[in-house]
């Protein structure tokens, strides 16, 4: 469920393949301290990880056995982001005004933190507006920063662009995409939702 990134020992050596920590000699009163990084898998969403800790070797008899293993546990947080999008006609000419409505829903099971968009407006149309439910669109990036969702909420943006005038006759293909790296996706499949536009050239 996690792949070994790297480690840092203030005493001694770590080796990631036998997941050994060799300290040697250890003061009295002394502390030492072995920081591990590791990335989460992709495949392990919605899992439970515990990982433990355990004294495999001393060389002195110990007094209290109680305390020679610690364990810390993690919740993997599981969502499934779904991207939609309309547009309100799929055949226009040139200089009219064209809307897209982008929706991002949350299918679950936990919460979607720090959720982001990507939906660039493709070159042959004009920036006219945008409206959010939630959070904030950049023009110049295509960000949409859509913020938390909740499990089963959904967040909407709307663009409004115009037709250039030299676009006739193009098939424009619009496309808004979730970040889900990090985010504990479950499914790559409904991450993208694209429309194509048919422009109408001028007689």
């Amino acid at each position: 469920g996690l792949t070994y990134s790297n480690s840092l020992a203030t005493v001694g050596s770590y080796d990631s393949l036998s997941g050994d920590w060799t300290i040697l000699n250890m003061p009295s009163n002394s502390t030492a301290t072995l920081v591990i990084t590791a990335g989460v898998d992709q495949a392990s969403a919605g899992w439970a990880i515990t990982n433990t800790t355990y004294f495999t070797f001393v060389d002195r008899p110990d007094t209290n056995t109680l305390n020679n293993t610690s364990s810390v546990s993690m919740l993997i947080r599981s969502v499934d982001l779904g991207m939609g999008k309309r547009i309100s006609t799929n055949l226009i000419g040139v200089t009219n005004l064209i809307t897209y409505t982008v929706s991002i829903t949350n299918f679950g099971p936990d919460t979607a933190l720090s959720v982001v968009v990507t939906d660039s407006i493709p070159s042959g149309l004009l920036f006219t507006s945008a409206t959010v439910s939630v959070g904030s669109y950049v023009t110049n990036t295509g960000l949409w920063a859509v913020g938390d969702l909740a499990n089963g909420q959904t967040a909407t943006l709307i663009i409004t662009a115009r037709v250039d005038a030299a676009s006739g006759g193009l098939m424009l293909t619009n496309t808004a995409t979730a970040l889900t790296a990090g985010l504990g996706g479950t499914n790559a499949g409904n991450d993208s939702a694209s429309v194509l536009l048919n422009v109408v050239g001028a007689d």
